[in-house]
């Protein structure tokens, strides 16, 4: 939360933030997830999350498309 409060002073108001993950989804499958196995992924998000972390913020949520999250700053 600190780190997306912290993006969140860096953006403008209208600023779109852009994220591309490996969206979390099968809970039965987690213990083996490739994604999990990297050593340099610390964090796993669903895409709950980031509707969320928007909400929390006053921004807007939006998937395009697999694993893309556009947050975009109130104007």
């Amino acid at each position: 939360a600190r780190e997306f409060d912290r993006l969140d002073s860096l953006l403008r108001p209208g600023g779109l933030l852009a994220l591309m993950t490996c969206f979390q989804t099968a809970d039965d499958r987690f213990a083996k997830w490739h994604y999990r196995q990297d050593p340099t992924h610390v964090v796993f998000y669903r895409a709950e999350t980031f509707a969320v972390l928007a909400e929390q913020r006053g921004w807007t949520y939006h998937s395009p498309s697999k694993d893309v999250a556009l947050l975009r700053k109130a104007s």
